[in-house]
């Protein structure tokens, strides 16, 4: 499935290529030029003329050869080095990054501790990432890996055997392999195989050897979820649910809410679970087709809501009755949602590198903020706001977001607040001919905090600026 993957296009063309392992480089060769990479970013470092049109390149201990038909050119490692940026052009972006193909199938955080799982589809690996420290583990799985789940110290890990196809009906295709990996040690504890094809995974909270792990599959004419005995391996219980059906277990009810990916218009089912056991369910059906539902969501860590990525947010309630009803509709769809229940805050990657921030009271928007790469998945760890991304070279990674500290009425952003700073926020409330404020300018020329910009910004900046107020009334919210 991750083999002959589309990955990156080089800057030019070539006849031949090379590797420098051991110092992450890659030479092409195209007519008489060998043009210098970084491996790990495909970025280009440098390009330099040879004696030669070489048909073949090689490099082995320090030595670059350019083989022509009729001649053979050596570069030494120290011409090389002069050819070669110290720093290259376009470095990688901050952060620990992970292979240049990975592929993120899914990631999730650890309840207790600032530690962040990741699986590597394209790989085969789970990785684990420490908020806190940075340390960085890994295991190799085997076969392509779907979704992860944890609970008390293990990870659960579904592989996929067979690509999900509703036409496939062989035996084989029903089937899939779940592994159980020690989260501390990262290291794999056990495997088994299933008679059906995972789809998701929902580790109940009494997993562990003896407790329960529930499984949607989507395969053939099969679908539906699962819930198999740890300990036997045994299936406890089934249930009905639509086609590619992922799923999450409510932090404190037995409930378990499925969400379909495939069939429109998109339905909530919830299924009211005991040790295995699917004892009731009910649905969003009166809402069928009323709001527009992408496929993915999250339950916030309170319980109260389901959060759908096409912003549309719906209740979660004990009461069946109250269950699933719509509550409030954002402006924006989003990627992925984060929780910061200490301050009562809430963020969403909404693209452009950009995470709108929310209050969780009311839902109203109270920031901006900014990622280095785009965002695959977002959280909210040991007070930091964190991501896997990919980079402008398409590398993905994880970043620790920070919030960026605002010098308000620096709207020219050279650290000082002066006249000129006003001529920029005159030229741009009177929208002239081409003058647009990057995003800094713009959170600086919010000088009275209330969230847009205009006239009165200008009007306080003035102020400010002929030394009428000492102060700006951002700086005290």
């Amino acid at each position: 499935m991750y083999d002959i993957r589309y990955v990156s296009k080089l800057e030019n063309s070539f006849i031949d290529a090379c590797f420098d392992e051991k110092n992450n480089l890659l030479f092409t060769a195209n007519s008489n030029t060998i043009d210098i990479y970084d491996y790990s970013t495909l970025t280009k470092l440098a390009g330099m003329e040879v004696g030669n049109k070489p048909s073949y390149v090689f490099y082995k201990d320090g030595v670059l050869l350019s083989l022509a038909s009729d001649s053979l050119e050596t570069i030494m490692s120290q011409e090389l080095s002069q050819v070669i940026p110290s720093t290259p052009a376009l470095p990688p972006a901050s952060g620990i990054m992970l292979p240049f193909n990975a592929d993120i199938s899914d990631a999730v955080e650890h309840p207790e501790k600032p530690v962040i799982f990741i699986a590597d589809a394209a790989n085969s690996k789970v990785y684990s990432i420490n908020v806190e420290t940075g340390e960085f583990k890994e295991t190799f799985i085997g076969g392509a890996i779907e979704r992860l789940d944890y609970q008390n110290d293990t990870l659960y890990v579904t592989v996929l055997v067979w690509p999900h196809n509703s036409y496939y009906y062989l035996d084989e295709a029903q089937s899939g392999v779940i592994v159980m990996i020690d989260a501390d040690k990262m290291e794999i504890e056990e495997r088994f195989e299933t008679d059906i094809a995972p789809y998701d995974i929902v580790a109940g909270r009494d997993a562990g050897r003896d407790g329960i792990m529930y499984i949607p599959y989507s395969s053939g004419k099969q679908t539906g979820i699962n819930s198999y005995s740890m300990t036997s391996k045994q299936q406890v219980g089934t249930a009905y649910t639509r086609d590619r059906s992922i799923a999450a277990l409510h932090p404190t009810l037995n409930r378990i809410y499925t969400f379909d990916e495939k069939l429109l218009p998109r339905v909530y089912t919830a299924f009211d679970i005991d040790n295995g056991e699917f004892v009731s369910y009910h649905d969003s059906q009166p809402y069928n087709g009323s709001y527009t539902l992408n496929a993915n969501f999250k339950i916030s860590p309170d319980g109260k809501y389901l959060f759908n990525s096409s912003g549309a947010i719906f209740t979660c309630s004990e009461d069946v009755t109250k269950d699933m009803s719509f509550a409030y509709k954002l402006e924006k769809v989003y990627k992925d949602v984060a929780f910061n229940m200490e301050d009562s805050k809430f963020y969403t990657a909404v693209g452009n590198n950009q995470i709108y921030v929310y209050n969780y009271e009311d839902f109203s928007q109270i920031d901006t903020i900014s990622s280095i790469g785009e965002i695959l998945k977002l959280f909210y760890v040991d007070g930091k706001l964190c991501a896997v991304s990919k980079n402008a070279n398409g590398r993905p990674m994880f970043e620790i977001i920070e919030y960026p500290r605002i010098q308000y009425g620096d709207v020219n952003q050279d650290g000082e607040v002066d006249s000129l700073d006003v001529t920029y926020l005159k030229r741009y409330i009177l929208k002239s001919k081409d003058f647009e404020l990057p995003e800094y300018g713009l959170l600086a020329a919010d000088v009275d905090g209330d969230g847009i910009v205009d006239s009165l910004d200008l009007t306080y900046l003035k102020r400010y600026v002929l030394r009428k107020v000492t102060e700006l009334p951002a700086n005290r919210k």
